[in-house]
């Protein structure tokens, strides 16, 4: 135990915070001590899943995130009750899917469309989850090549979030937003009416918690490096 007497919801929303500010290392730190001094809250399990995916479990520096991840799963199967198919569950494994995306590694695509099976069946009450996990194979297409799949898959997320009305997550809308500006931009270039179109919308979210300021944007939008720089601030973030 760490000599912190904060409870866990104090701790957890200091981890959250950090995260929001984009203050990935430090927050991947504070989870990782918030889940051993409380392991048997699940939101703390999830979160530190989330950053070490963020991370590649801090730069790959703890065995990368596909061994962590699952480590982690295995831990929440041991210790939470009920852990085994629930939303959290599934929302870990989406976790790790984004994570490979990031971090392609070997077989990534093949595991990532068995994940995709397993988290449809958990979330197939939650349309917010179900349009999530579209943006997940978006990006996972994305790094087989298929951009075409991939826009069409974001384009779907983009499209179920609207009919969701104000349900919809404002972070995940986002992010989907990002990507799928990302595919346009590889697929049609930055001057096609659907991209400014995307970009439009993109800008219409920042009010989002964690969402990409607007440097970040504009180094997607720069011509020739502008996706290799994004791309390589991703994957840098510890």
């Amino acid at each position: 135990m760490s000599n912190d007497k904060r409870s866990f919801a104090e701790r957890h929303e200091e981890v959250g915070r950090l995260t929001r500010r984009w203050k990935v290392g430090p927050a991947y730190d504070a989870a990782r001590v918030l889940v051993r001094d409380f392991p048997g809250e699940i939101d703390g399990y999830t979160v530190l899943n989330m950053l070490i995916c963020i991370t590649d479990n801090g730069g790959g520096r703890m065995g990368g995130l596909r061994e962590a991840s699952m480590r982690l799963i295995d831990d929440a199967m041991m210790t939470i009750p009920d852990f085994a198919g629930s939303v959290a569950h599934g929302d870990m494994l989406r976790d790790l899917m984004l994570g490979m995306a990031r971090f392609p590694h070997g077989d990534s695509l093949a595991l990532a469309r068995r994940l995709a099976t397993q988290i449809r069946g958990m979330h197939k009450a939650d349309p917010n989850r179900l349009a999530c996990l579209l943006d997940a194979e978006a990006r996972m297409a994305a790094v087989k090549g298929d951009l075409e799949k991939s826009y069409k898959l974001h384009a779907e997320a983009h499209m179920q979030w609207q009919q969701l009305g104000n349900e919809a997550d404002p972070n995940w809308v986002h992010f989907n937003l990002v990507h799928w500006l990302r595919v346009s931009i590889e697929l049609y270039g930055r001057r096609r009416r659907g991209t400014a179109s995307i970009l439009e919308m993109l800008r219409k979210t920042r009010h989002a918690e964690g969402a990409h300021n607007d440097n970040q944007v504009r180094i997607i939008c720069l011509p020739v490096v502008g996706l290799r720089a994004y791309r390589w601030l991703e994957t840098h973030r510890m």
